[in-house]
């Protein structure tokens, strides 16, 4: 069975400028609270953001998950003293190279679009883990 996992508007955002979203949609169940798709999609696109489009393929909405994918510190911070699993996007590329649903190399790549946009700590944690993977 498919790991469901929530995802914010972050979360979203960031894996969809990695080029990365369409692999975890394919690989997990992907969960997206109303509010979350109304402004990642309905105003993105409105907005004319490139991102809005990819973002809207597939996107299931509904509220349980395993998981929440997001980046942003503060939810992080709220999600962790709640005692409530999260997967910060960069982590969820490890993830699916450890479930074998994408290859390190192509995780690597998805990981240097990502950059930008997340924490230094972060992606070095990330590529440290892939680059581990990759060389068995």
């Amino acid at each position: 069975m498919p790991l469901p996992v929530v995802f914010d508007s972050d979360g979203l955002i960031k894996l969809a400028k990695a080029g990365a979203l369409e692999r975890v949609l394919e690989a997990w169940t992907c969960l997206v609270p109303r509010a979350v798709y109304v402004e990642t999609v309905e105003r993105g696109l409105e907005a004319a953001y490139p991102d809005a489009a990819a973002i809207s393929v597939a996107l299931v909405l509904s509220s349980a998950a395993h998981a929440i994918v997001t980046d942003d510190a503060v939810f992080v911070a709220a999600l962790a003293g709640a005692g409530l699993r999260y997967l910060l996007p960069a982590l969820v590329l490890v993830r699916l190279v450890q479930e074998q649903r994408l290859q390190p190399a192509e995780a690597l790549d998805h990981l240097e679009r990502m950059r930008p946009f997340i924490r230094a700590e972060v992606y070095r944690a990330a590529r440290s883990r892939l680059t581990a993977v990759q060389r068995g």
